[in-house]
């Protein structure tokens, strides 16, 4: 747009940040080009489903779901790690794909990756934001949430682990 980077070009920022972090995103193919319909990109295709059609699909063994999970929380820790956020960080932007029995999450939406003032806060916000899709599906997602946020948390001392989680704890919900 005239105001601010369009769309397609925070898409590619935001992809070249989380690379740079080991996180796995599709790669871009072309782009961003610009036309008369305005910006576009073009990224590579990436298998599978959403986590969040995952953990709500058929039940698989509670060891692949915490593995997957897990991914998961990793992928935050590397991302607060890196002194950035992501700010619409959901299951919905997250591909589980599976080859030869190991899985692989892929955040495929890398739009909103900002930098971060906090890594503290960072991992929180992205477990806040994780927490309101997460909020109504708990029933199903009994074996999943917790790993998240042990993986999460990982690269954190108790101080710091103990304030997120305080915080997690007393936000209100909506």
């Amino acid at each position: 747009g005239l105001i601010g980077l369009a769309q397609p070009q925070r898409q590619r920022r935001g992809a070249g940040r989380l690379h740079s972090m080991h996180v796995s995103t599709p790669a871009i193919i072309a782009g961003p080009s610009w036309s008369l319909s305005g910006c576009t990109l073009e990224i590579d295709w990436v298998h599978g489903s959403t986590a969040l059609e995952y953990f709500e699909g058929e039940p698989s063994s509670s060891s692949v779901t915490r593995a997957v999970a897990t991914q998961v929380g990793l992928m935050i820790d590397r991302i607060a790690s890196g002194g950035f956020v992501h700010r619409d960080m959901k299951l919905s932007n997250i591909i589980i794909e599976e080859s030869g029995g190991e899985w692989q999450a892929w955040l495929i939406d890398t739009v909103d990756v900002r930098r971060s003032f906090s890594k503290p806060w960072a991992i929180y916000r992205m477990l806040e934001r994780l927490d309101i899709e997460l909020r109504t599906r708990r029933d199903r997602l009994v074996d999943g949430w917790s790993p998240v946020i042990r993986a999460a948390l990982s690269s954190l001392g108790s101080v710091q682990r103990r304030a997120v989680l305080s915080r997690l704890r007393s936000h209100p919900r909506p």
